[in-house]
């Protein structure tokens, strides 16, 4: 009796497990609904969902945005229409270095000052600040142009390329005295002589390798990393020695440096015919 009550109990709990896997895998193999999805997102997180109260501030913070938002365009737009009138704010960097100077206990003038009409072949303009000291009565003048293009009005006229540097063209090398050549490649030299007079070889740039015109004064000397001006006869760069008489310095004027160092020695100089000008203009405030 025993175990027949024992056996009707296995077979009773064996149909039992058998329709609970039936049941679990049909429901496995049936596509969930997309209510009970969520349902089962929503037991699965871990992540409580979030209280009403929790959601106002939220709300409140996408609001207050908005409202900046609208201000800070509005500010922009007066900013804008402002942008004309900048220049009231603004103040010349002329006018910060005259009142540093002020400051200081000096009266200062300004007057730019182009180096071809002081008898210098090339067309440099520079800005040159003349300073008094305050208990020195003496005014400040600036020297009177020498030259002009054309020799009008008692004046000489300008001093071209060619007149400056032609008889150097076919000198031999002379480290010495920095008539130094540069050595180009067929294809650069190829293309220089293609270049036309008042071009560059290298159509992208208006100021390296530069072919200056001979019959007027050139443009501003500049180191241009190398790319100096090209010679309006011969195709090649300028020598050193060919782009200091450009700057009016004498032959008997030796700089010290590599050809690269004397390169942007003769950039950065002020033309040596300028400077006489204008020195001797100083020397008789104090005569």
């Amino acid at each position: 009796e025993a175990d027949k009550i024992k056996y009707a109990e296995l077979k009773k709990n064996l149909v039992f497990n058998n329709s609970k896997t039936e049941s679990e895998a049909k429901a496995a193999a049936e596509p969930v609904p997309k209510t009970k999805a969520k349902k089962t997102k929503t037991k699965v997180s871990d992540v409580s969902p979030p209280l009403v109260e929790d959601a106002k501030p939220a709300a409140q913070e996408s609001e207050e945005y908005k409202k900046n938002e609208a201000n800070i365009k509005e500010n922009k737009k007066n900013i804008k229409n402002m942008a004309s009138e900048l220049g009231k704010f603004r103040m010349k960097v002329t006018d910060i270095i005259k009142d540093k100077f002020k400051d200081i206990g000096y009266t200062v003038e300004m007057e730019l000052l182009k180096a071809s009409n002081f008898g210098v072949p090339q067309n440099r303009e520079r800005v040159i600040f003349i300073g008094v000291r305050n208990d020195i009565e003496k005014d400040i003048k600036y020297p009177e142009a020498t030259h002009n293009a054309d020799g009008s009005d008692g004046k000489k006229k300008h001093q071209t390329v060619k007149e400056a540097i032609d008889d150097l063209k076919d000198s031999p090398e002379n480290k010495e005295t920095h008539q130094i050549y540069t050595n180009h490649s067929e294809a650069f030299t190829e293309k220089i002589k293609n270049t036309k007079l008042g071009e560059s070889v290298n159509k992208k740039y208006t100021e390296a390798f530069f072919r200056c015109s001979p019959d007027k004064p050139s443009n501003t000397v500049k180191e241009n990393h190398g790319g100096v001006f090209v010679h309006y006869e011969k195709n090649r760069v300028m020598t050193p020695r060919e782009l200091a008489r450009l700057q009016s310095f004498p032959d008997d004027f030796m700089f010290n440096g590599t050809k690269s160092s004397v390169l942007v020695q003769l950039g950065n100089a002020v033309p040596c015919g300028l400077s006489h000008a204008i020195a001797k203009e100083i020397k008789k405030i104090f005569i």
